[in-house]
């Protein structure tokens, strides 16, 4: 059932296993809906960027489609991810 009043943020994630987008309510911190989509390749090249966007794109589009919230009512939207740290870590001389 959908709750027109609640304010929701929504959190997507992106590691080597894939992204995944999560709605939380705002005040609650209670979790409304999940989804995860596993990735397609792993990280560092261009050409795998462009597969971790879509998908950023399927988890975000998938959680609202979801309609457990209204789309009006999202308060935030964060973006996080440790891709590329083991790398940068294992370059320091």
């Amino acid at each position: 059932m959908t709750n027109e009043r609640r304010w929701v943020r929504i959190g997507i994630t992106v590691e080597e296993e894939g992204a995944r987008a999560v709605a939380l309510d705002h005040e609650t911190s209670e979790v409304i809906a999940v989804h995860h989509a596993r990735s397609q390749g792993p990280a560092g090249s261009l050409a795998t960027w462009a597969l971790r966007a879509e998908e950023i794109e399927l988890v975000l589009h998938a959680l609202l489609s979801k309609g457990d919230f209204l789309r009006e009512r999202v308060l935030s939207l964060s973006f996080g991810t440790t891709l590329g740290v083991d790398v940068a870590l294992q370059a320091r001389p």
